[in-house]
């Protein structure tokens, strides 16, 4: 039933290859990918929408995780006519990942059985 966020974060870590704070981001980056490409709405409004607290913090993570700022994310799809092209252009770069039911799921066994990892 308790279970602390460090032993949590270790579990997660062993059925994914992230920490739960990393995978948290990147299932963020992925919300803000799409709203980046889908909508013209402001980006310290995205931010806010798929939970970074500051503009800055969205900023940052995309240029960890994808090597360019969002806004530049953003140019490369509007300048484009082909979106398929550039979502393959900048989909190796870019590591974000949408939610693993499969992977929350092995999660919460092995929590109950550490052994099952």
């Amino acid at each position: 039933s308790g279970m602390s966020y460090s032993w949590f974060s270790r579990l997660f870590k062993k059925v994914s290859r992230y920490n739960f704070k990393e995978y948290l981001t990147l299932v963020r980056l992925n919300k803000a990918r799409t709203l980046l490409r889908d909508t013209r709405t402001p980006i310290t409004e995205i931010s806010h929408s798929c939970g970074f607290q500051e503009h800055k913090y969205l900023i940052a993570a995309f240029n960890k995780y994808c090597g360019v700022t969002p806004t530049e994310y953003r140019k490369r799809f509007v300048s484009r006519q082909n979106i398929r092209e550039s979502e393959l252009a900048l989909g190796e770069d870019c590591l974000c990942l949408p939610l693993n039911h499969a992977l929350l799921e092995r999660l919460a066994a092995s929590s109950r059985s550490p052994s099952a990892l």
